[in-house]
């Protein structure tokens, strides 16, 4: 298994319905690919050290599952992702970072829920 992790920084003008759409067409074509098997994000939550990361304002991260590095790439090569992506761009230039992994934190055991 192959976790993909983006994470986003929206430009201030991008409001929030906004940002809930280009998740929602972002989550469309990639789950309607078949190549991936899960789709999630969620909003930065903000804490006062935030200041001092001046070169990256974080707004959301998603992180996508894929069966393997290969699905990846085919996934990135769709054109439908490259029109959302290129539309979204256009309309609200944004950044973002991301990184190919395997799963950083198993699921809980009951031994460790105690």
């Amino acid at each position: 298994m192959t976790i993909h992790t983006l994470v986003y920084s929206f430009p201030d003008e991008m409001a929030e319905q906004d940002r809930e759409t280009f998740f929602s067409e972002m989550k469309a074509v990639i789950l309607g690919s078949g190549l991936a098997r899960r789709f999630e994000h969620r909003h930065h939550l903000p804490i006062p050290p935030d200041q001092y990361a001046p070169v990256f304002a974080t707004s959301a991260i998603a992180q996508i599952e894929f069966p393997d590095l290969d699905a990846v790439v085919a996934a990135f090569a769709l054109p439908e992702l490259e029109g959302v992506i290129g539309r979204w761009q256009q309309r609200f230039p944004y950044k973002c970072v991301w990184v190919n992994h395997e799963p950083v934190l198993e699921p809980p055991t009951e031994a460790s829920e105690r």
